[in-house]
């Protein structure tokens, strides 16, 4: 026997000491019959999503989180859900104009240097402007009034 050979020996006996024993990486793989049923749901309603999925086999008692369902998903090959088809935001918008006022303020500096704070409202669709008053100190309170009483706001002028 050689002096390697018992080297040898013993760095195979300290490896096999401080070895951890082989385990796969990750979780344990999804039951084949959860995935066959994953996909069936999916395919069958196209419009449900991974929650909608997970919840229904939470029904059926299988304990499903919804990225598994995504993941799972994914690795078949199949696309998320479709977004609900709904108005983008500018036809939103374009909808609702009718009903919107936008308000604000703008300054007007005196001659004497007095800044004054004019509040205003403005139609959207129709593009009318109501002048509701001017102040020195726009408190809120004196905002809020002059936004709840709309017959004070006099129209100074709309632009088609």
């Amino acid at each position: 026997m050689t002096p390697q050979t018992l080297l040898r020996w013993h760095r195979e006996l300290v490896r096999r000491k401080w070895a951890q024993p082989r385990r796969g990486p990750g979780r344990p793989a999804v039951d084949k019959r959860i995935r066959l049923l994953v996909l069936r749901f999916a395919r069958e309603n196209p419009r449900w999503g991974y929650p909608r999925i997970a919840g229904e086999l939470l029904k059926l008692g299988l304990r499903v989180s919804p990225s598994t369902v995504r993941r799972l998903l994914l690795a078949a090959g199949l696309k998320p859900a479709p977004r609900r088809s709904g108005p983008s935001w500018r036809e939103f918008l374009e909808r609702q104009a009718a009903s919107m006022i936008a308000c604000d303020f703008f300054t007007v500096e005196t001659i004497s240097l007095r800044r004054f704070y004019v509040l205003f409202f403005i139609e959207l669709e129709s593009r009318c402007v109501h002048l509701a008053g001017c102040t020195t100190n726009p408190t809120g309170g004196w905002v809020t009034q002059r936004g709840t009483s709309p017959s004070q706001a006099s129209s100074s002028g709309c632009v088609s």
